[in-house]
């Protein structure tokens, strides 16, 4: 790896990703939070589509394992019984 010539610009690639994914992500979420804070008209609808994807992955899970223990048509119940 060190006699490789490509080394130093795949170094340089990296180090230049991680810095600059970890710089625009610092940036981009403080302003996401000092929005989030502010008093605009109409924050609550953004409020509500930001939060609207976090909140519908445990409410899926939930039916899901509601629907494998389901006391009809559930499998979970089916191979237990």
């Amino acid at each position: 790896m060190l006699r490789d010539r490509q080394t130093p610009q795949i170094l340089f690639n990296t180090l230049y990703l991680v810095f600059g994914v970890t710089i625009l992500e610092t940036i981009l979420g403080l302003a996401l939070a000092v929005l989030m804070e502010s008093s605009i008209r109409g924050i609550g609808l953004i409020r509500t589509a930001y939060m609207l994807p976090i909140m519908t992955a445990p409410i899926v899970v939930a039916l899901t394992w509601r629907a494998m223990f389901n006391n009809d048509a559930g499998w979970i119940n089916y191979f237990l019984g």
